[in-house]
């Protein structure tokens, strides 16, 4: 699956920004796509208030631990006045990948993998 459509949105990295990917395959491929900057959600959306690009910046990050919280967007302001703290409970664990991809995982044993 190509994460190109992800990557014109967030836009490439460069292989500092690649490291908390786990496959080394995978972050060659990213290194080896053509270049693409970011998008300008304020240029994109020029009518969506700032709050909402604002939240969308925090949200759209290629890097999962640089995203923003569901905790925190709930509490963003862009929410404030359909945030209810006493509403919206939160998990006690994060939710938590259990293992890695196999770098070589043939098609089948990924399929298989996903149909679990």
């Amino acid at each position: 699956m190509c994460m190109c459509w992800h990557l014109q949105v967030v836009g490439k990295p460069d292989r500092s920004q690649l490291e908390w990917i786990g496959s080394s395959k995978s972050r060659e491929y990213v290194l080896n796509l053509p270049p693409s900057p970011p998008a300008n959600f304020k240029e994109r959306y020029p009518n969506a208030p700032d709050l909402a690009v604002d939240l969308l910046n925090r949200m759209l990050k290629l890097n999962p631990a640089e995203r923003i919280t569901a905790e925190d967007a709930l509490a963003h302001p862009y929410f404030a006045e359909y945030h209810d703290v006493e509403d919206e409970p939160v998990s006690e664990s994060p939710f938590q990948v259990d293992s890695e991809i196999d770098d070589d995982a043939d098609l089948e044993t990924l399929t298989a993998r996903i149909d679990e």
